[in-house]
């Protein structure tokens, strides 16, 4: 499956979401996208969102740019998994574009979670 991971560039996501998928069957079975990795910030057109079978959306904090992505993904009628640390004040309006909500404790807790929603 092509994956696009979209977050807040203000979340740690080197330590926090792109070093666990890269470290797990995930990141080795489907196709992802992980638009900053290595610190380039590889833009996100609409193109792109079109073109994945899901986003996988790290939303523990807000970004306005993020919101613009999910917004696409709902026009081109793509799913989006919105995951979040436990305890995140998450976005009333994410309630408008996610398809799955997952709230994780730790790395392994988001891996086997993300794991278990993906489609067949």
């Amino acid at each position: 499956m092509k994956i696009l991971v979209t977050h807040s560039s203000n979340f740690d996501f080197e330590e926090k979401l792109y070093k666990p998928i890269k470290n797990s069957r995930l990141y080795q079975e489907h196709e992802i996208i992980l638009p900053q990795d290595g610190g380039e910030r590889k833009e996100i057109t609409p193109e792109i969102i079109k073109s994945r079978g899901l986003i996988l959306s790290e939303v523990s904090l807000p970004s306005t740019g993020q919101g613009i992505e999910l917004g696409q993904a709902q026009i081109f009628d793509v799913p989006v998994i919105c995951v979040h640390e436990e305890g995140a004040d998450i976005s009333a309006s994410l309630d408008k574009v996610a398809d799955t909500y997952v709230s994780y404790k730790n790395f392994d807790d988001m891996l086997s979670k993300i794991t278990k929603e993906l489609p067949s």
